[in-house]
């Protein structure tokens, strides 16, 4: 049961092995990043044989959108990469998906669009509300009055210090998952604090900022697109449920948001002020006559806008320079203006994402491009070679026949006095990245296994050199795998003779060995 579960969202892959008339079945684990304690709960209920309850239902759900999302992002960045003829390895980090391009010296990390040179402090900001907060505060920057509270009494304390309305947040999420928004009362503020904090030791309680909301979205630390939110509105007239009115108000924004367990929690979350407290309660709800509820914040639909029209030229300047003591991050932030071009000071802004991924974009793959490129650094040696270092292979089944090994490592070394020599076996507990990861290394000679090859693959456009003893055909017929590998990577076959090491060792290096 907890297995179809996990398939069922994309989080673990269905496995049938069948030998003779039997059949073996199970499933393949495809994402190890599901949270320990939300594991541990699917597997009690998966014990007792009793049916997955909704809530944890709906929290394999968040879980299921969240890395769906990362992985779409993931995508693009992908996809440049292989335009550029980079080499480029996958990596999950966490939640995360990430992209390790180039290999030896000129290795790199790209997380979502979080490049390695981002400070660590700008990092935090961006995953986490407090943090985020206090950055914003250290840096002169508006934010919404509001605190962390943990528990119920602080949150309704904390709520009637600033006045109704108020905004109860979880601190670490995205895209409005986990927000309870235009919270106008005390029960409501009551009941929920007591339902963020049932998932989390500490919420963020935010005086409700009203006005024009945008998305800053940031390349490099420059801004690239401005967009602007789309709040839905309904008006009630005594009669309608909730329901019906956005029906009649937004059909196919309705259809999206019914779509999903997630969406339909997101959208529980922004009526929670209205008394809404589970998806089915909005058919019940009937707004008396006149009320204008805004059932979505302007986070929800956004349209793209010219930033002269809105943002104020110093205001920008503000921002980035702040981004660039930070590395120049790509990021999103999220602010709240109280018209046009309005000063910054008369605003507030919510949070920075980072990473905040390109999938919301009108031009998610110009801006995965520029963000590869800029990820480069301007590095002519990286740029000029799709970020590869030389890299020779010699299958172990090979290596231990007469001295091939050792002549290979001769002459590696000869050609590449800092090179890196390794070892990658059946039983190494290390995978490719680890190797690749080495900055010290001016090239790489690996000794590998043809298991470890099939296994673990090779970097797409790292184009190895596999070196072979004997005959073309005999090591084709009995390594075909291992072959078809090194072909998909872009690299070739090299026949192990006296002639080929001299052609690939340079004259000068060959007679520095000879003296010695």
């Amino acid at each position: 049961m907890w297995g179809q579960a996990l398939v069922a969202r994309g989080l673990a892959a269905e496995l049938r092995l069948r030998s003779g008339p039997s059949e073996v079945h199970g499933y393949a684990v495809a994402d190890p990043f599901v949270p320990l304690p939300l594991l541990t709960k699917v597997l009690a209920f998966a014990r007792s044989r009793r049916r997955l309850p909704a809530r944890l239902g709906d929290a394999l759900d968040a879980h299921a959108e969240r890395a769906a999302a990362h992985r779409r992002s993931w995508a693009f960045y992908a996809e440049a990469a292989r335009r550029l003829g980079w080499v480029a390895w996958p990596l999950r980090l966490g939640f995360a998906s990430s992209l390790l391009v180039g290999m030896g010296r000129h290795a790199r990390l790209l997380t979502m669009n979080l490049h390695e040179g981002v400070a660590a402090p700008l990092a935090l900001a961006g995953t986490q509300k407090d943090v985020g907060r206090d950055f914003l505060r250290l840096h002169g920057l508006p934010i919404a009055p509001g605190a962390v509270v943990r528990d119920v009494g602080s949150a309704v304390e904390e709520a009637r210090r600033h006045g109704f309305p108020v905004v109860l947040k979880r601190l670490v999420g995205g895209d409005a998952d986990g927000v309870l928004y235009a919270i106008g009362d005390l029960a409501a503020c009551r009941s929920g604090a007591a339902e963020l904090l049932r998932r989390d030791d500490a919420i963020l309680v935010e005086k409700l900022v009203r006005g024009m909301e945008l998305r800053l979205h940031f390349v490099h630390g420059r801004l690239h697109r401005v967009y602007r939110g789309v709040p839905v509105v309904v008006h009630g007239d005594g009669r309608r449920s909730l329901r019906a009115l956005l029906l009649e108000r937004s059909p196919r924004y309705f259809a999206m948001m019914a779509g999903t367990a997630a969406n339909r929690r997101r959208l529980v979350g922004w009526l929670w002020g209205q008394g809404v407290r589970r998806f089915a309660d909005l058919a019940r709800r009937v707004p008396p006559r006149g009320v204008r509820i805004q059932v979505a914040p302007g986070v929800a639909r956004r349209r793209r806008v010219a930033t002269h029209e809105v943002l104020a030229a110093k205001d920008l300047r503000r921002l980035e320079r702040a981004l660039d003591a930070y590395g120049r991050p790509s990021c999103g932030i999220d602010l709240v203006l109280p018209r046009p071009r309005a000063p910054l000071d008369g605003g507030a802004i919510f949070e920075i994402n980072a990473p905040s991924g390109v999938i919301y974009l009108d031009d998610p793959r110009r801006v995965a491009m520029a963000e590869l490129r800029a990820l480069a650094g301007g590095d002519r040696r990286f740029l000029a070679n799709g970020g590869r270092t030389p890299f020779w292979l010699v299958l172990e089944e090979q290596a231990r026949v007469a001295s091939t090994w050792t002549r290979v490592r001769r002459a590696f070394h000869r050609r590449f006095p800092t090179g890196l020599v390794a070892t990658f076996g059946e039983s190494d507990a290390a995978h490719w990245p680890a190797l690749l990861l080495r900055r010290d290394a001016q090239a790489l000679l690996i000794r590998v296994s043809t298991r470890s090859i099939l296994e673990h693959g090779l970097p797409d456009h790292s184009r190895p050199l596999l070196f072979f003893q004997g005959s073309l055909e005999e090591f084709r017929r009995r390594y075909a795998d291992a072959c078809r590998t090194v072909s998909y990577a872009g690299g070739r076959l090299v026949p192990l003779t006296r002639t080929v090491l001299g052609n690939i060792i340079p004259p000068q290096s060959r007679v520095r060995h000879r003296r010695g």
